[in-house]
C-alpha cells in the first residue's frame, strides 16, 4: 500500500472526525441541535423497535380504538401501542437514567455558580446542551444593577437570547476573554459563556456642578455657579438620524467599560466620573486665559450685578471645542456636546482688585516688543498711582476711587467715546462700569 496514500486517508479521516466532535461540542444554536438529535432518534427508533418486539397483536385492541374509521383508527393504534405499559416499562431505566443525571449536573452547576437555585442551573443545562427554553436577556437601563439577575444569562451566561433597547449598548466576554459590543439590537443569540461585562449607555449625558473654582492665568481666582456639561459617547464623526440616532463606535464603548479605575468597592462607573472631570476641564479653560481674555469672552450688552459676568452656551461650547479637548475626551471614549455655565464671578469683585484688573489691561495693550516705560495711555490713567497712594477713609473707598478715575479717563479718551462705538467694545471699561454698580454710570448708556 502507498504510504502517501495512507498518510492522506488518515489526515482526511482525522479531518473528519474533528470536524463531527467541533459540531458535537459548538456552543450555539447548531451544537444544541445536533445534540438533541443525537438523543431524540436512538431513543425514538429504540421506543419504536420495542412496540414491534414485544408482539403488539397480543394485545387486544380496545373498542373505541376499533370504533374509528380509516386512518383515525391506525393512528390511535399505534399511539396505544407505543405507550402500553410493558413498553413503557422497558423505557423507565433510559429515562430515569437521563433525569439523574441532568439532576447530578444541576447540582454541581449550582455548586460552582453560587446559583442558589437548582432548578435555574436545570434551566440552563437543558438550553445549553439540547436548546431548549432560552433564557431572554432584555437590556432596557444604563445600569447593570437594574437587570433581571434570575437570569442565567447574568449568573452564567450564554447561550440565549439578548434584546437590547435603543439607547444603550452591551459588553460581553467570550469564555477566551475577548470583549464583543452589542448595540441595539430586537433579538440576537449569544453564543456559550458569553458574559455581560457592562452596560453603556448612549444617550447624552448631562452633568452639573454647583459650583467651581479655578485660578487664570496671571492669578485672579474665578468662581463658575451652576456649571453644566453634556457628553456622550463617542461616535467617530458618524451623524445622528432617524435610522441611527445615537452613533457609536466599538473602540469608544471599550474604552468607557475597560478605562475605568478599580476602587476598594470595585470597578467604579464611568457615568460616576462625569461630575469629576466637569470640574477638571472648567479648571484647565480658566487655566489657560488671563483676565483680560476672559473678560473678552463675555458680550458687552450684558450687564449684570457687579462682579458676575455670563457667556452664552454657544460662544463657550465653541471655546471648549480645541484639538486637545477632543482628543483627551476621545481617549476616554466620550466627546463634548455643549457647556453651560450660569454666572461667572471674578473673585473680589466686589471689592475692586484694582491692581489685578488695571495689570491686565495695560499688558494687553502693551505694544510687541514694548517695554513698561512705552505703553500707550492717557493722562488720567497715569494718575492712578497717585490716587492709589493717596490716604482714603478706608481700603474699599479708595479702590473704588480708584476704578472710578480709571473709568473716566478711559471714557473720556476719544478713542473710547461712547458715540464712536468704541467703549461698546472693550470689555474692561464695561466691566469697570459694574464694579461701580449695578447700573452703568450716568452717561454710559
Amino acid at each position: 500500500m502507498n504510504p502517501r496514500a495512507f498518510a492522506g486517508g488518515r489526515t482526511a479521516s482525522s479531518g473528519i472526525l474533528r470536524a463531527l466532535l467541533d459540531r458535537l461540542l459548538d456552543r450555539g444554536l447548531g451544537g444544541a441541535a445536533t445534540r438533541l438529535l443525537l438523543v431524540v432518534i436512538p431513543v425514538g427508533l429504540g421506543w419504536f423497535l420495542l412496540t414491534v418486539l414485544l408482539d403488539p397483536v397480543a394485545a387486544p385492541t380496545p373498542a373505541w380504538v376499533a370504533a374509528l374509521g380509516f386512518p383515525f383508527d391506525l393512528l390511535a393504534s399505534i399511539l396505544t401501542s407505543l405507550f402500553a405499559p410493558r413498553v413503557l416499562l422497558h423505557l423507565v431505566p433510559v429515562t430515569g437514567g437521563a433525569w439523574l443525571g441532568m439532576r447530578l449536573a444541576a447540582h454541581y452547576l449550582d455548586e460552582v455558580y453560587g446559583l442558589g437555585s437548582v432548578r435555574m442551573a436545570g434551566r440552563y443545562l437543558r438550553s445549553a446542551v439540547f436548546g431548549i427554553g432560552y433564557d431572554t436577556l432584555v437590556i432596557a437601563s444604563g445600569d447593570a444593577k437594574h437587570l433581571d439577575w434570575t437570569s442565567t444569562l447574568l449568573r452564567i451566561g450564554g447561550p440565549g437570547w439578548l434584546s437590547v433597547h435603543l439607547g444603550f449598548a452591551a459588553v460581553f466576554e467570550t469564555l477566551e476573554g475577548h470583549p464583543r459590543v452589542y448595540g441595539p439590537t430586537p433579538r440576537r443569540f449569544l453564543p456559550g459563556y458569553e458574559r455581560l461585562r457592562d452596560v453603556v449607555d448612549l444617550r447624552d449625558q448631562l452633568r452639573r456642578v454647583d459650583e467651581s473654582r479655578a485660578v487664570t492665568r496671571d492669578g485672579v481666582e474665578i468662581l463658575a455657579r451652576d456649571a453644566q456639561m453634556v457628553f456622550r459617547v463617542h461616535s467617530g464623526n458618524q451623524p445622528r438620524n432617524l435610522a441611527d440616532p445615537y452613533p457609536y463606535t466599538d473602540e469608544a464603548i471599550r474604552r468607557l467599560v475597560y478605562s475605568q479605575p478599580v476602587a476598594a468597592t470595585g470597578q467604579r462607573k464611568w457615568s460616576d466620573a462625569l461630575p469629576g472631570l466637569v470640574k477638571r476641564e472648567l479648571t484647565r479653560f480658566i487655566g489657560d486665559l488671563t483676565l483680560e481674555g476672559f473678560l473678552a469672552l463675555q458680550p458687552a450688552r450684558l450687564r449684570l450685578a457687579p462682579g458676575d459676568l455670563h457667556i452664552p452656551r454657544q460662544a463657550l461650547t465653541e471655546r471648549f471645542r480645541t484639538d486637545t479637548l477632543r482628543q483627551r475626551l476621545q481617549d476616554t471614549g466620550l466627546e463634548l456636546d455643549w457647556v453651560g455655565v450660569g454666572t461667572w464671578e471674578v473673585r473680589g469683585a466686589g471689592r475692586i482688585q484694582a491692581d489685578e484688573l488695571l495689570s491686565a489691561w495695560q499688558a494687553s495693550r502693551t505694544p510687541s516688543g514694548a517695554t513698561a516705560p512705552d505703553r500707550t495711555t492717557t493722562p488720567a490713567l497715569a494718575s492712578i498711582g497717585e490716587a492709589w497712594r493717596a490716604p482714603a477713609a478706608s481700603m474699599d473707598e479708595r479702590q473704588r476711587r480708584l476704578v472710578a478715575l480709571a473709568f473716566e479717563g478711559l471714557r473720556a479718551d476719544p478713542a473710547f467715546a461712547p458715540e464712536t462705538g468704541g467703549a461698546e467694545r472693550d470689555p474692561v471699561l464695561t466691566h469697570l462700569a459694574r464694579l461701580l454698580a449695578s447700573d452703568p454710570p450716568e452717561g454710559w448708556r
